[in-house]
């Protein structure tokens, strides 16, 4: 079965109200994966660029309720200094009870920054997720 996701999401910084900005995106998703296209044309606040972020995802069944996770995106914004970044995520998944935990190594492209800016590094990362309501 061939699943879809279209929405718009408006991201709002209380403390520092030029920065908000709406983004929309719409996703397709089939078995184990998924891409969506995410479009801003004021990314980052009044008056800022426009931006495209695309990515995939894989979330892979293994035994004992674990998954394997793969991610990749791709961002296009003229305001980064290079114009654009990648990114790309792998782990693994745990579904217990209500929730997904998720453990995963996390890097992408560095981007030309100002000096004194630190650049992208790679980390891990831990994670805990639910969805609501809580169902059966």
């Amino acid at each position: 079965m061939v699943g879809y996701d279209v929405g718009v999401i408006y991201y709002s910084y209380p403390n520092d109200g030029d920065i908000n900005y709406p983004e929309v995106y719409a996703g397709i998703s089939k078995g184990p994966v998924s891409a969506k296209l995410w479009y801003s044309w004021a990314w980052g606040g009044k008056g800022g660029p426009r931006e495209i972020y695309a990515e995939g995802n894989a979330s892979v069944p293994l035994e004992s309720s674990f998954n394997l996770l793969a991610h990749i995106g791709y961002t296009d914004a003229s305001s980064l200094l290079n114009g654009h970044y990648y990114d790309w995520s792998a782990g693994l998944g745990y579904n217990v009870s209500n929730f997904t935990l998720t453990f995963k190594y996390v890097d992408g492209s560095n981007l030309k920054v100002p000096p004194g800016v630190p650049k992208n590094l790679g980390r891990f990362v831990f994670g805990v997720s639910t969805t609501l309501p809580w169902g059966k």
